[in-house]
């Protein structure tokens, strides 16, 4: 099987069910040109955090660990109620409503984004709060939104033969991973309030990575507190805190006290793509990786 871009093949195809175009990039259909500006406009305050990016490169992972750093690693003092979904979403999550909420949270507001560097809140960019960028080899992502999709059974994202032609391109649900993890490395430098993270890293030395995050947000941690954030965000913490895959029945006890939607937690493992992808698929996507990442410095762990 020869995999090749949906701009090589077709200028018809229109995306999967469930997407439509605003400016170039694939959404789902319940994110609007409404609420994108209503992101764009978000008025951003000096001690939020922003953990951002692509689809299944660990937004709640990260984003767990620098909640738990902001509490010295008490889970109990966190308040759920203020966990937001992933800002950009239109009238299916009522953001409208989610944005005149924030403004009553209580300081240091922790939200989360999938939208592309050129999307998020013009303050963010100003230098007002502080973001967290998390990178996933594109393998072991495409993946993870492979399983996280297919229980919704979207066209052409329930196939994988067809989705792995898909990842990649602008074709995407949410676009094209190269042009959103490049939009924000390229711009690392520029971007004073930004800690740009790799999967693989904080996978590889949790440790270290907490307290790049403390130092990062200002919070110093006690090694008690150091430990306690450790313990609580590891996988086996993780699934008892988040939905995870099959756990999608909202009316089963077991997952009545959890937080966010189904499916959020996986395996969270590096190079689960080997059981997915196939020879040939392995070595195209390998093609394609190699001539958008040429020069850009970036080098990923993929095993």
């Amino acid at each position: 099987m020869e995999l090749t871009h949906l701009s090589d093949r077709t200028t018809e195809y229109a995306g999967p069910v469930g997407t439509h175009d605003i400016n170039g990039i694939m959404y789902p259909e319940y994110v609007t040109e409404h609420s994108l500006n209503l992101v764009r406009d978000f008025e951003v305050r000096e001690d939020d955090v922003w953990i951002v990016a692509f689809p299944k490169a660990g937004t709640h992972w990260i984003g767990e660990i620098a909640k738990l750093v902001l509490v010295d690693g008490h889970k109990e003092k966190i308040d759920r109620s203020q966990q937001s979904q992933p800002i950009s979403f239109g009238t299916y999550l009522a953001e409208e409503s989610l944005c005149k909420r924030a403004l009553a949270w209580a300081s240091p507001r922790l939200l989360n984004t999938h939208l592309q560097e050129h999307l998020i809140p013009t303050q963010l960019h100003q230098g007002k709060g502080k973001m967290i960028y998390v990178v996933r080899n594109p393998k072991d992502s495409a993946v993870s939104m492979y399983y996280f999709l297919k229980p919704r059974n979207y066209q052409d994202l329930s196939d994988w033969d067809r989705f792995v032609e898909l990842y990649g391109t602008e074709k995407m649900r949410w676009g094209s991973w190269y042009s959103h993890v490049l939009g924000y490395w390229e711009k690392r430098n520029d971007f004073k309030n930004m800690l740009f993270l790799k999967y693989e890293d904080v996978k590889a030395d949790t440790r270290r990575a907490i307290q790049q995050i403390a130092k990062f947000l200002n919070h110093p941690l006690s090694d008690d507190a150091l430990q306690r954030v450790l313990e609580n965000v590891s996988l086996r913490e993780m699934k008892k805190t988040y939905h995870v895959a099959g756990e999608s029945n909202y009316g089963k006890q077991k997952v009545a006290d959890k937080v966010g939607g189904a499916h959020l937690i996986r395996k969270g493992t590096i190079g689960d793509w080997k059981n997915k992808f196939t020879v040939a698929q392995s070595e195209v996507f390998d093609k394609i990786y190699q001539e958008k990442m040429a020069g850009s410095g970036l080098n990923l762990q993929f095993q």
